[in-house]
């Protein structure tokens, strides 16, 4: 069965070699939706529902974002540390990290490999969040 797959994937790629100087491309001009798709690698419904909605270059912009790579966020655990005592842990172990912009016990930073390792983090001082969720529930807790 593999085998059949690796003739049929090659035999593909070969044949878009052969024929790449053939094969036609779509222009903005002709069909938005694909040519979005291929431009973006998003998908064909997205590119469809968000041209319609906020059209095309508001729709480039959104494809572009969603495919960048989400940013990992690091929670301080208030109960087990507080956010200064954090925030010195990141300076004494020379990592560049940026502060949350909108909840104080939010920190990105680009070395987070460095940090599984830590024993801080093997007993939860930290665990690796995604923003959002905790971004949502302080809004409504405030809103109440």
């Amino acid at each position: 069965m593999e085998r059949n797959m690796q003739e049929l994937l090659n035999g593909l790629l070969r044949t878009i070699i052969r024929t790449l100087e053939n094969l036609v491309w779509p222009t903005r001009e002709i069909d938005e939706v694909n040519y979005l798709r291929n431009r973006t690698v998003s998908s064909k419904l997205d590119g469809r529902r968000w041209i319609n909605r906020f059209g095309f270059d508001e729709a480039v912009k959104l494809c572009e974002e969603n495919n960048r790579r989400p940013v990992m966020t690091l929670r301080v655990n208030n109960l087990k540390v507080s956010t200064a005592e954090f925030e010195n842990f990141l300076k004494e172990k020379n990592l560049f990290y940026k502060k949350g912009k909108y909840l104080d016990n939010f920190f990105s930073t680009k070395s987070m490999s460095k940090l599984f390792t830590e024993e801080v983090f093997k007993q939860d001082f930290f665990p690796f969040r995604m923003k959002a969720p905790d971004l949502y529930r302080n809004f409504w807790i405030q809103k109440r």
